[in-house]
């Protein structure tokens, strides 16, 4: 029974997740930016996938 459990609990986390993002990505002003702790997560992806992509490029301009 445990383990439909949890796979129940992470598809609703990533359903919040999705919601989250697709409310951001079609915010067009800033009162239209929802807050919580979802969104908080989003944030914290965009910016650790934007650091990602940054130390990427910066190891493929300093590559011979």
């Amino acid at each position: 029974m445990e383990q439909p459990l949890f796979l129940t609990l992470d598809i609703l986390d990533l359903r919040a997740y999705a919601r989250a993002k697709s409310a951001l990505d079609n915010a067009k002003d800033k009162d239209q930016v929802p807050t919580g702790p979802m969104v908080d997560l989003v944030w914290e992806v965009m910016a650790e996938l934007h650091r990602r992509r940054l130390e990427e490029h910066r190891a493929k301009e300093k590559k011979p």
